[in-house]
């Protein structure tokens, strides 16, 4: 979706012909986050971007666009099935709301990086303020992580 005003939008033609070419031999699935995950294994890199858990100030989480929600018992199970991916040899990258619930299921991540993002999406620009997320990486034993 663009952005601004514009009165000549750039169509970005050759990045998209890069990205199709990148992902020609990529499969796609739709399916259960906790039946994905239970399949990688050494050599995979997950990223999961889910439901982000509630914080003080947005009770739901920006949820509601999940069908049935996403609960804290799905956040529970996300963090267990990316330590068991892990634990497969897979590479796990999370990003979620750095709120107490997300840093106690991670608390035993390889690395939990936190960041400002900004945020696009109020109707007031002037009461935009940057939200504070978190990335949470998972390693196999046998990797080390770059800084």
């Amino acid at each position: 979706m663009p952005f601004g005003r514009h009165t000549r939008p750039y169509f970005p033609r050759e990045e998209l012909r890069h990205f199709a070419a990148a992902l020609r031999d990529a499969t796609f699935v739709r399916a259960d986050f906790r039946a994905l995950l239970a399949q990688a294994g050494p050599g995979d890199f997950v990223y999961c971007d889910p439901p982000y858990a509630p914080t003080a100030d947005r009770r739901d989480g920006f949820t509601a666009y999940a069908p049935g929600g996403f609960s804290a018992q799905d956040q529970r199970d996300l963090a267990e099935a990316c330590r068991a991916a892990a634990g497969r040899g897979a590479c796990v990258l999370v990003s979620n709301h750095d709120t107490p619930l997300i840093h106690d299921l991670y608390g035993d991540a390889t690395a939990i990086r936190r960041i400002a993002v900004r945020r696009s999406i109020s109707r007031r620009a002037d009461r935009r303020r940057p939200a504070r997320e978190l990335l949470i990486t998972y390693l196999p034993k046998c990797a080390t992580l770059e800084r």
